[in-house]
Protein backbone atom coordinates (compact mmCIF):
# COMPACT_ATOMS: atom_id res chain seq x y z
CA UNK A 1 0.00 0.00 0.00
CA UNK A 2 3.16 2.57 0.93
CA UNK A 3 4.59 1.73 -2.43
CA UNK A 4 1.23 2.98 -3.93
CA UNK A 5 1.03 6.18 -2.57
CA UNK A 6 4.09 6.95 -2.68
CA UNK A 7 4.30 6.24 -6.75
CA UNK A 8 1.10 8.30 -6.89
CA UNK A 9 2.16 11.29 -5.43
CA UNK A 10 5.91 11.00 -7.36
CA UNK A 11 8.10 10.35 -4.36
CA UNK A 12 9.11 6.64 -6.17
CA UNK A 13 8.01 3.66 -7.95
CA UNK A 14 6.10 0.69 -7.23
CA UNK A 15 8.09 -2.68 -8.40
CA UNK A 16 6.95 -6.11 -7.83
CA UNK A 17 10.13 -6.97 -8.55
CA UNK A 18 13.48 -6.50 -7.97
CA UNK A 19 14.61 -7.08 -12.07
CA UNK A 20 17.15 -5.12 -13.90
CA UNK A 21 14.49 -3.29 -16.12
CA UNK A 22 12.30 -1.97 -12.81
CA UNK A 23 15.50 -0.59 -11.23
CA UNK A 24 16.92 0.75 -14.19
CA UNK A 25 13.20 2.72 -14.41
CA UNK A 26 13.29 3.54 -11.00
CA UNK A 27 16.98 4.99 -11.01
CA UNK A 28 16.64 7.15 -14.61
CA UNK A 29 13.74 8.68 -12.93
CA UNK A 30 15.59 9.90 -9.68
CA UNK A 31 15.48 13.48 -11.10
CA UNK A 32 12.17 13.85 -11.18
CA UNK A 33 11.25 11.79 -7.86
CA UNK A 34 14.17 14.36 -5.91
CA UNK A 35 12.38 17.77 -7.99
CA UNK A 36 8.82 16.77 -6.71
CA UNK A 37 10.61 16.01 -3.13
CA UNK A 38 11.47 19.86 -3.21
CA UNK A 39 8.12 20.44 -1.91
CA UNK A 40 8.31 17.84 0.89
CA UNK A 41 7.68 19.67 4.35
CA UNK A 42 8.94 17.08 6.76
CA UNK A 43 6.93 16.88 10.15
CA UNK A 44 7.16 15.27 13.55
CA UNK A 45 5.07 12.49 15.00
CA UNK A 46 3.29 16.10 17.69
CA UNK A 47 0.18 15.87 16.52
CA UNK A 48 -0.44 11.55 16.26
CA UNK A 49 1.07 11.77 19.93
CA UNK A 50 -0.87 14.62 21.07
CA UNK A 51 -4.19 12.73 19.80
CA UNK A 52 -3.01 9.38 21.42
CA UNK A 53 -2.44 11.30 24.60
CA UNK A 54 -6.14 12.97 24.87
CA UNK A 55 -7.69 10.20 22.75
CA UNK A 56 -9.48 10.84 18.94
CA UNK A 57 -12.87 11.21 21.27
CA UNK A 58 -11.74 14.72 22.70
CA UNK A 59 -10.27 16.17 19.38
CA UNK A 60 -11.83 19.15 18.13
Amino acid sequence: LNAHLLEDIGYGKNGRKADVETIGDFLCRIPEYLEVLESYKPQDNRVILATLAIGPEKME
